[in-house]
């Protein structure tokens, strides 16, 4: 099944975060920032302003050029402590007939300013409870540096981006086994991660609070899972010892070409994070 997604930078570090979307097939890329470097993908250069009200108040309607083709699955990436992610809502209207997904890059707070903390805050805070009233389909939240535990600065991007582009294409493919149950339709603050399972190592890009469901992405080599009798059995005894009464586990299992075996992880909650 061929990819379609969009996807979205706002600000300096939402466009860092989808410049590396490039390398992938089946992306469109826009990006909006005060300045533009290069011009591979769609631009669009936005005056800069004093303050975050500046910033809302002048939204030009951008449906006509700039989003004239845009349509399906939207993958909005923002750091909200810069002062221009003040446009994210009154810009994200104009193209509400997507499914909108934000992914929200949370600052290392400890060096922002009083007004940068505030501009993260109410940006972080008021993106949740759009997504918890079904105006965004999901908020995936991405914390600096809980991310830095496990890998250099030069990794961080590009191991956030691999992970999310790999759950988008293992999604629009059949696995070879699967265990799902639709829980919950609230479940729409987020975090993605990745694990070893034979060192029963999982690294989540974000602590979540209050999670309630989990979903393992097991991408295996074909080959494995055809002479390893015992594989898909050994994955279930897993999943069954992570279940309890507060957290409910669904897994896919994909057969690969790839030497190397990967788990990609989501972790869902309903509640609003810190």
């Amino acid at each position: 099944m061929k990819r379609n997604y969009n996807i979205l930078g706002i600000g300096n570090i939402g466009c860092e975060y989808v410049s590396l979307f490039g390398r992938f097939p089946g992306y469109r890329i826009h990006k909006i920032n005060n300045t533009i470097i290069g011009k591979k993908w769609r631009w669009y250069k936005y005056p800069i302003f004093s303050t975050s009200e500046e910033y809302e108040e002048n939204v030009p309607d951008m449906r006509s050029d700039f989003f004239m083709d845009i349509s399906g699955k939207l993958f909005v990436f923002l750091d909200g402590s810069e002062i221009i992610s003040s446009i994210t809502l009154r810009v994200l209207e104009q193209i509400k007939h997507c499914q909108i997904s934000i992914v929200y890059i949370k600052p290392d707070l400890t060096f922002l300013s009083d007004l940068q903390k505030k501009q993260h805050n109410v940006v972080y805070n008021v993106l949740q409870e759009f997504v918890r009233s079904g105006v965004f389909e999901q908020m995936i939240i991405i914390d600096k540096t809980k991310i830095e535990e496990f890998f250099n600065e030069e990794e961080i991007n590009r191991n956030v981006v691999e992970t999310l582009n790999m759950i988008n294409y293992f999604n629009l493919q059949k696995p070879k086994y699967k265990q799902y149950t639709k829980f919950f339709e609230t479940t729409k603050i987020n975090t993605i991660g990745q694990a070893n399972m034979e060192e029963n190592e999982e690294r989540m890009f974000f602590e979540l609070d209050n999670e309630k469901e989990r979903w393992y992405y097991f991408c295996i080599n074909e080959n494995k899972i055809k002479n390893d009798k015992l594989m898909l059995k050994n994955i279930k005894e897993k999943m069954k010892n992570k279940v309890s009464d507060k957290l409910k586990i669904n897994y896919f299992v994909y057969p690969t070409n790839y030497e190397m075996d990967y788990t990609f992880i989501v972790c869902k909650s309903s509640e609003i994070q810190k």
